[in-house]
């Protein structure tokens, strides 16, 4: 039985198991059921890793809380 997954999320890029699957908010289809591995990226924020499961005839969604990345105020001058 093949079945979906659905990634909300605005990336930089999408990795299923590891391979790359994409740059935008997408439904991946044709899966079998079953556990993946999801990687999420997008400059500026924490990336989000899990893991899910995918069930037979169902679009199981993803949809993570995007976390910016804290900018540092200040820095550091070395001089010699």
């Amino acid at each position: 039985m093949w079945d979906h997954l659905g990634l909300q999320f605005t990336v930089q890029g999408q990795y299923l198991d590891g391979n790359f699957r994409g740059t935008t908010t997408q439904t991946i289809g044709s899966l079998t059921a079953g556990p993946y591995f999801v990687e999420l990226t997008r400059l500026g924020y924490q990336d989000w890793i899990g893991s899910v499961r995918v069930y037979p005839s169902q679009v199981t969604s993803v949809s993570p809380t995007q976390i910016p990345v804290q900018s540092p105020t200040t820095g550091a001058l070395s001089i010699t």
